[in-house]
């Protein structure tokens, strides 16, 4: 519920196994309004996370809305396979695309006494 998801600083939101967002739960909202996608009033967000990537989230998409904002010419709900393609592009999904690709050193070695 609502008081569970809002003691989270992120959150990643799936959609049949695609990452359709991961980042901070203070930008979610504001990332699928920018893709069209509008919270209602009388709906708490994990309800709308739950809701948006289903045939029932259609009923918060606006395409008029996502072509003033970013001029997305898509004129329907997106798919799954949508929403993951757009988060991939995004600013969160490069950003995270970047981090996997850099070069991490080893959190620990084995000390030179271990066998």
């Amino acid at each position: 519920g609502p008081e569970t998801f809002s003691q989270f600083d992120e959150v990643i939101v799936l959609a049949e196994g695609r990452v359709i967002f991961a980042g901070p739960i203070d930008d979610v909202v504001s990332y699928f309004a920018n893709l069209g996608y509008t919270l209602p009033a009388t709906m708490d967000v994990a309800d709308f996370l739950q809701m948006l990537p289903t045939p029932d989230g259609a009923t918060f998409f606006d395409p008029s809305r996502a072509a003033a904002l970013n001029g997305d010419v898509n004129t329907q709900h997106y798919t799954p396979q949508q929403f993951a393609k757009a988060f991939k592009e995004s600013e969160y999904g490069m950003d995270i695309e970047k981090d996997l690709k850099a070069a991490h050193p080893l959190p620990w070695t084995a000390s030179a006494g271990w066998t």
